[in-house]
């Protein structure tokens, strides 16, 4: 399945995504919150050696819901829900 996977759901301290090497190439993530306001925004690059992305959720002041969302340069589009501890 080339599916965005989200590691360690709830998150607490760190996160890591794991890109399929379907997805090689310019990727732009986004963290929405419940209200729909944009809370974090990367350009990732994913290549053959680098497809596992740490993140450190600092960003995210208070517990909650949040959905990632990852467009491709390629027009592809995934949503990842998730929890914050």
């Amino acid at each position: 399945m080339d599916i965005i996977k989200l590691l360690l759901n709830p998150i607490n301290r760190k996160l890591y995504l794991k890109f399929p090497l379907k997805k090689r190439g310019f990727n732009r993530m986004r963290v929405i919150n419940t209200l729909g306001s944009v809370v974090y925004s990367r350009n990732i690059t994913v290549t053959e050696t680098s497809n596992i992305v740490e993140i450190n959720p600092r960003f995210l002041a208070i517990s909650g819901f949040y959905i990632f969302s990852f467009s491709n340069e390629i027009g592809e589009h995934q949503t990842i829900k998730f929890f914050k501890d």
